[in-house]
């Protein structure tokens, strides 16, 4: 399939998406000059250029309704990213691990019928990420597999 991703997503979501989806082709508004194209336009332009999805973070796609119904008369499939408002880096990386997965779930049913699909923020505090772990050796009463013994 051949992915548009919209402007309002960053452009470097591209490399780590085609390395878990790489039999398919993901381009962006900005190398496709289409950065300041107006929605309703846009999805018309999109299907002569043969794409058929997009992947955005304007939810007014679907809340507006003429642009929800050029949108229909495209038959583009639609897939939202939910704006985690995180900057820089992590951000980057949230918005890309949202739509691998999500793209992983949803491209069998991404067939002849149109389809939208939101795809959820991905949970982003550090304790939800990652778990500090101690190098340091345990004493021998606290190892795996050591015999607990009753309190008295």
């Amino acid at each position: 399939m051949k992915f548009f991703i919209d402007h309002n997503l960053s452009p470097q979501l591209i490399k780590p998406i085609l390395a878990i989806h790489p039999r398919h082709t993901f381009l962006c508004a900005l190398e496709e000059q289409l950065t300041k194209t107006d929605d309703i336009p846009l999805f018309s332009e999109l299907v002569k250029r043969g794409f058929e999805a997009i992947i955005t973070r304007d939810r007014n796609q679907l809340a507006n309704d003429d642009e929800r119904a050029a949108l229909l008369a495209s038959g583009l499939h639609w897939l939202g990213v939910k704006d985690t408002h995180v900057p820089g880096l992590l951000g980057i990386a949230l918005d890309a691990a949202a739509v691998t997965i999500g793209l992983t779930v949803v491209l069998p049913e991404l067939t002849a019928e149109q389809r939208a699909y939101r795809f959820p923020a991905i949970p982003h505090q550090k304790s939800q990420r990652a778990k500090p772990v101690s190098l340091l050796p345990r004493p021998p009463d606290q190892q795996l597999g050591a015999p607990v013994t009753p309190a008295t």
